[in-house]
């Protein structure tokens, strides 16, 4: 999920804020507008205490701002940097997701001043992802970029969009994402290394908020430290000698007189039927070993 929540830093807006993504099964959220002013607090442990993990940007000094990346506790997932202070445009956070052995997944959340223009922003993002991108990763950035991307002709959204695209991203929500009618929030892939569905839902569900919820389906972060049993035979015990000998007799005994190729096959194929028996009770004598092989 995606969404400018406008605050939480109240407890029975945070709580309702919870029992929205118990409600819609959310394992991962990227919040805008949390509000948050401390690194640590009683907001950020009664959202630990419902399951998740939380890694974020928060507003020391001053109102308002703030973006975090809420995920659940059972994944491995490996918190990156964040920052409400190292960019005048923009705040970010973002978390690595072990998709596979050879695939990570970073997810990005930012929020964008509106008060600085967008060519401060283009300056600074592109010093970041020139910083933050790395060989084999795939992105999805997302938040509140508060930049009407579906007007055609408008400047700010040819210059977002081209620097998008300039590192191979392109938006993926359609429809207002404001109760003003506008698409502020957006979702950024590179749609050939991975698709995802975005899906904007018709309301807020009862939270005090101007924008509405995106609700996206990203392929689920690998387990990982997990044990697997794996049972073999002990091949090198068996006496080859013995064995060849066998294999010898059978195939040896083979009456290939047929004058019809039909005929040969079948015989052909009841002799290694008595072969693979014959390996069977080769691999079978000197019993089996059990091993567990661990992942991770």
């Amino acid at each position: 999920m995606s969404w400018n929540v406008w605050s939480i830093l109240n407890e029975e807006k945070l709580e309702n804020f919870l029992q929205i993504l118990e409600d819609n099964c959310i394992n991962i959220a990227c919040i805008t507008e949390s509000w948050f002013d401390a690194e640590n607090g009683v907001f950020s442990q009664k959202i630990k205490s419902r399951g998740y993990k939380l890694h974020h940007a928060y507003r020391e000094s001053q109102r308002g701002g703030g973006v975090a990346v809420m995920f659940k506790k059972q994944f491995t997932v490996k918190p990156g940097d964040a920052s409400s202070s190292e960019y005048s445009s923009f705040e970010y956070a973002y978390i690595i997701i072990t998709l596979n052995a050879k695939r990570r997944l970073v997810l990005l959340c930012i929020y964008r001043n509106q008060e600085i223009n967008i060519k401060t922003f283009i300056e600074e993002f592109t010093v970041f992802m020139e910083k933050t991108t790395n060989k084999g990763e795939v992105f999805i950035i997302v938040g509140d970029f508060n930049v009407w991307i579906e007007v055609e002709g408008n400047q700010d959204a040819r210059e977002l969009t081209s620097l998008m695209n300039a590192f191979g991203l392109t938006q993926q929500v359609n429809g207002p994402t404001h109760r003003g009618g506008h698409t502020l929030d957006h979702v950024y892939v590179n749609e050939f290394q991975i698709g995802i569905n975005c899906e904007v839902l018709p309301d807020t569900m009862g939270l005090t908020t101007d924008h509405l919820p995106i609700i996206m389906n990203i392929p689920a972060p690998t387990n990982q430290n997990k044990s697997q049993s794996m049972t073999f035979r002990n091949i090198k015990n068996i006496d080859i000698e013995s064995f060849r000998e066998d294999l010898d007799t059978s195939y040896g005994n083979m009456d290939m007189r047929h004058s019809h190729f039909k005929n040969m096959y079948l015989e052909y194929h009841k002799v290694s039927q008595a072969v693979r028996w014959l390996i069977n009770i080769a691999l079978n004598k000197r019993g089996r070993r059990e091993v567990v092989k661990r992942h991770g």
